[in-house]
């Protein structure tokens, strides 16, 4: 099987330029995940990720947080998919790093 990826270049969210990463799995057609990154680093900021925050808590609810000394994370776990939103501070450079990702929710069967 073959693994396609398709890039959105930048599209605006949170009047946050951003790229977009869609990664399609190896059965046809199935979205495995979807990464968005602010283009710039100069985005990669606590207030920028605070912003996409508010605006994804406006549409699905709070989120589930948690935070560590070098990451902050907000899930929101819905029927058939996960976001996950993090901001990491990178250990050598001490950069931040924003990363926004859509994934399918993997079903369980029941015991």
């Amino acid at each position: 099987g073959t693994v396609t990826s398709i890039i959105i270049k930048e599209i605006e969210v949170a009047r946050i330029p951003m790229q977009v990463h869609f990664r399609f799995g190896e059965k046809p057609g199935r979205l495995e995940n979807v990464l968005l990154s602010p283009v710039r680093e100069d985005d990669n900021t606590l207030t920028h990720f605070l912003d996409i925050e508010a605006m994804v808590v406006q549409k699905y609810g709070n989120p589930w947080t948690s935070a560590s000394g070098q990451e902050r994370s907000s899930q929101w776990t819905l029927a058939g998919t996960i976001m996950s939103l993090k901001l990491i501070r990178l250990p050598i450079t001490g950069s931040l790093l924003i990363s926004f990702m859509y994934r399918p929710r993997v079903q369980r069967p029941p015991i």
